[in-house]
């Protein structure tokens, strides 16, 4: 079923449909023939009508492409086609110059964005088109997160004296959407790699980082988040507190337990998955000047986070 929430909250995102419209405006020349992947409610579809595209084509398989078919009557002229289905089964009369896709969730990498783009790069973009987002930027931090933990150790609390001790095992293997004000960085977000949204079908995400502590607090997670480029000196990110920040959230790697860490303390970290899988591991190692032993040394993946039964793994392999 379609998120009406979701995409009210993405109507709703005067600083998301700004730097589209700017980066819209830059990139559309006359004559333009404009996709939008995923186009949802098709506001940015319409905003490339608006920004003077000769013809928009917006594919969406949900029911919310209905939501998009009334925009397209009542606002853009006879400029935009509405096509419900998926943009991989797409077979379009024409090339397209502009392919836009607003895909990208918390992690930035983990949806479809970089599938979808590629797709329609390799059969329906011209050469020397363009591509909204055309890069991300993928952001790395520590963080501390008072609602997030309290949440885990949930699971340690015997609630009415019930032992459910084994779930914590489950939940701090499992990536969490967390909002910009439940979250606190204890240091400067690092960019660990940069994507180009149309260079593979699906590509490895690995980066290492290391991040020195900036601020006293106590350390429950990587927050991991982006900079989407969507035109030369535009972008828009979800990092919490940036110019450019949007109303989406950040994703939460969790820690099994909080750390106390304080100015000075290093934060190693190694990040893996791949573009629109589930799938990722990270691996948290903190360390001190002064102490010989790390404070946290541990890894995790999200393979960890199913309870998997025999007869599950059975049926895996």
């Amino acid at each position: 079923m379609d998120d009406v929430e979701e995409h009210s909250r993405y109507v709703a995102d005067t600083a998301r449909l700004g730097a589209y419209a700017v980066a819209l405006r830059a990139v559309i020349r006359p004559g333009d023939v404009v996709l939008d992947l995923g186009t949802g409610t098709g506001v940015l579809g319409l905003l490339a009508a608006q920004m003077g595209a000769t013809r928009v084509y917006a594919v969406d398989e949900g029911r919310i492409s209905n939501i998009a078919q009334a925009g397209a009557r009542n606002n853009a002229l006879g400029v935009m086609t509405v096509i419900r289905g998926h943009s991989t089964d797409l077979d379009l009369p024409e090339l397209v110059d502009v392919v836009i896709c607003d895909q990208a969730g918390p992690l930035g990498f983990a949806g479809n964005l970089v599938h979808s783009m590629h797709d329609a790069a390799e059969r329906v973009l011209r050469p020397g088109g363009s591509a909204i987002p055309f890069a991300l930027d993928l952001l790395v931090a520590p963080i501390s997160d008072a609602a997030l933990r309290l949440q885990l150790d949930g699971w340690l609390a015997r609630p009415h004296g019930i032992d459910l001790s084994f779930g914590h095992a489950w939940a701090v293997h499992h990536v969490y959407a967390r909002p910009a004000a439940a979250v606190s960085a204890l240091a400067t977000p690092t960019i660990g790699m940069t994507l180009a949204t149309t260079e593979a079908a699906e590509l490895l995400v690995d980066y290492t980082a290391t991040i020195t502590i900036a601020t006293s607090g106590q350390l429950d997670a990587l927050g991991c988040g982006w900079i989407a480029h969507l035109a030369p000196s535009v972008t828009m990110s979800n990092w919490p507190g940036r110019d450019d920040m949007i109303d989406r959230e950040i994703a939460a790697l969790p820690l099994d337990h909080g750390v106390e860490v304080r100015p000075g303390d290093e934060v190693k970290t190694r990040i893996r998955g791949r573009t629109g899988s589930d799938l990722l591991s990270w691996s948290v190692t903190v360390t001190r000047p002064d102490t010989t032993d790390p404070l946290h040394d541990r890894q995790y993946s999200t393979f960890l986070a199913a309870p998997l039964s025999q007869l599950d793994l059975a049926e895996l392999t």
